[in-house]
């Protein structure tokens, strides 16, 4: 069963000097996952953190982040899971306990108002606006000891729209390493151009430039084949979104890794 707890931040509200009242959340909900029938491999527990406030007369600032807390994962695939999460440059000197996960949390919030309450005099709107940062870190699941997480977020600080990016990172948990598309295919033996295209179907003519797509290290599998995800801007208008392309086993088969393809089981395509 999942829990959810509410604490209330208090020392938040000075240090920012709101102007109205800021509400705070912060939830956990605990899950595991047994792979096989082997002894539990690692388990996982949510937290999430949550402020909104005003940053001035016109405008409100919202922000929330849910981050997953792992047990069972070496540091270096945890620095790999975290970054851009809970630190941006450099990985912190921690072991990502659930203590510290909260506290990286709760420091990333404070230093979003801090920097709001001070970019917020560059940009005053002649409209009550409300900037916010949402971001959501999630679990799709596990196949054949390959970890999925999931990353997705959404965020506004004035103008015309809003951005918003989905990403996805693969841990191998036999092996304790975060993965890289390396690992599953030898990239060379792929012309990208021409399979990417080939499965974009009539999207292909929204691309900047469909003649140099290529493949991007954001990426998952399953059981079918490999999804490649191009965020706004990166391959194609703001006005079409985030963009995912589903590439089957069967039209890269030959350029798959003998390990990967043993342990997914992959057999060749009649």
């Amino acid at each position: 069963m999942k829990s959810l707890s509410i604490s209330v931040f208090v020392m938040l509200l000075g240090l920012l000097s709101c102007t109205k009242t800021t509400t705070s959340e912060s939830g956990s909900s605990k899950d595991s996952l047994a792979l096989g029938n082997q002894n539990e491999v690692f388990s996982y527990d949510s937290l999430t953190v949550g402020d909104s406030l005003a940053v001035s007369d016109s405008i409100d600032a919202k922000y929330r982040q849910k981050v997953i807390v792992f047990t069972g994962l070496d540091k270096p695939v945890l620095d790999s899971l975290y970054k851009g999460e809970l630190y941006d440059s450099i990985a912190p000197q921690v072991s990502y306990t659930r203590a510290e996960v909260q506290s990286l949390l709760d420091e990333r919030k404070a230093t979003y108002y801090t920097q709001t309450k001070a970019d917020v005099f560059d940009f005053l709107p002649g409209m009550h606006q409300t900037w916010d940062r949402i971001s959501e870190m999630a679990v799709v699941g596990v196949e054949n000891q390959y970890l999925t997480v999931h990353y997705k977020g959404y965020g506004y600080t004035g103008g015309a729209h809003g951005y918003a990016y989905d990403l996805f990172k693969v841990v191998d948990l036999e092996n304790q390493k975060k993965m890289q598309l390396e690992d599953v295919l030898d990239l060379a033996k792929v012309d990208w151009n021409k399979v990417l295209l080939a499965h974009a179907d009539e999207r292909k003519t929204n691309f900047f430039e469909p003649q140099k797509l290529s493949y991007t290290q954001n990426f998952h599998f399953d059981h079918k084949g490999l999804t490649f995800t191009y965020n706004q801007y990166e391959i194609a208008a703001y006005v079409y979104g985030i963009i995912s392309i589903e590439i089957p086993y069967t039209a890269i088969y030959s350029a798959l890794r003998p390990e990967f393809k043993e342990r997914m089981g992959l057999e060749a395509p009649e």
